[in-house]
């Protein structure tokens, strides 16, 4: 059986070749080569990015607007990977696994499984924050109280605040939150706690944008520091006159972060949370992260997407949430015992809760 079927191949192999004119076989070596440069290349492009993306040296707009969507380049990655394959493109498989290696390492975190060392029972008191950015455009006070409440949260600051919610959200909430801070001509913000508040202040951090807020709260008779911000998106650099972006600047969002983490630097312990408008694989993340724990990174699971949901254009609903905007950050005294993200469809952005308390 063997035999036969060397013989029929041989067979073939030689009817092939008669069959197929030079000219074919030039054309077939031609478009493999071809094939070959476009992999190697877009794989050289892709690890490119994420090289960057580990070492984020300079502001690079279209960089930055790729950081955004970082995850989602392990789709085309591994297409060039195994159109390399196809290929035998020896070049081009390096730089695909080469980028789907690196983007494992910037990414896998996301991926696997882990358990905060912490075990809620041990330690108290476990404060449970929550951030929610509400829509400005939202008036269901209800429905967004409802929200809140189902947290069971002691903290919630909340952004995008319009006047005529303000009122009647603290109403509702004010059973479970008798301590408020509302929201101002500086901002959006407010803070609710089921803490007392003891002291509290306005400020605008560096750069322009939006105002932050300071809250100190009385936790079991330790005094917590709260920092609630909204900074305005980064800005975006558009195709010529169409609505096509080509690239983001984060640097006015970066002063404002440096701004903050120079008032929260020396107290402890800290909370800084809110709509940050950044993406996590950003020059302005890279530089909270340093100083500040990404709570839902240390005690949470999954991509930790919060925006966009339930957003309608022209009757068509965007897929989503694809981008984490939103954060929890603390200080090294205090540790996470569990985190998530949670989409109820009462705004654009799912809240993120977490759950703190002072290492042991």
């Amino acid at each position: 059986m063997n035999r036969n079927q060397g013989y029929l191949s041989k067979v073939k192999s030689r009817m092939f070749r008669r069959v197929v004119s030079p000219e074919v076989k030039s054309s077939v070596k031609q478009g493999r080569l071809w094939v070959d440069f476009g992999a190697s290349g877009i794989g050289a492009a892709l690890l490119g990015v994420v090289i960057w993306q580990a070492w984020l040296p300079i502001e690079f707009p279209l960089l930055n607007l790729l950081g955004v969507f970082l995850p989602f380049l392990a789709l085309p990655t591994v297409a060039m990977l195994l159109l390399s394959l196809g290929v035998k493109s020896r070049l081009g498989f390096f730089f695909g696994s080469s980028a789907l290696l690196g983007l494992l390492v910037l990414c896998g975190h996301h991926v696997f499984l882990h358990q905060s060392p912490l075990v809620a029972s041990e330690i108290t008191p476990i404060v449970r924050a929550t951030t929610f950015n509400l829509r400005y455009e939202y008036y269901e006070p209800a429905d967004l109280s409802a929200t809140i409440l189902a947290q069971g949260a002691d903290l919630v600051a909340v952004q995008e605040v319009a006047p005529s919610v303000m009122s009647d959200l603290a109403a509702m909430l004010k059973p479970q939150f008798p301590y408020v801070i509302p929201a101002s001509s500086l901002s959006d913000l407010a803070l609710f706690s089921r803490y007392p508040i003891i002291d509290s202040e306005w400020f605008h951090p560096a750069g322009d944008g939006r105002g932050a807020l300071y809250a100190v709260i009385a936790v079991e008779g330790q005094f917590w520091h709260i920092f609630v911000v909204h900074p305005l998106p980064a800005g975006i650099a558009w195709l010529g006159n169409t609505l096509i972006p080509v690239g983001l600047y984060y640097g006015n969002l970066e002063a404002q972060m440096v701004d903050v983490l120079a008032r929260a630097h020396g107290l402890e312990p800290v909370i800084v949370l809110g709509d940050f408008n950044m993406a996590e694989h950003s020059r302005a993340y890279r530089l909270i992260s340093h100083q500040l724990t990404d709570s839902f990174h240390e005690a949470g699971q999954g991509w930790g997407f919060t925006f966009p949901q339930d957003v309608w254009i022209d009757g068509w609903q965007i897929p989503g949430p694809f981008v984490r905007l939103d954060y929890i950050f603390h200080s090294a005294d205090l540790q996470a015992s569990h985190a998530e993200v949670v989409c109820r469809g009462a705004s654009d952005h799912c809240l993120v809760t977490a759950d703190l308390a002072l290492r042991p």
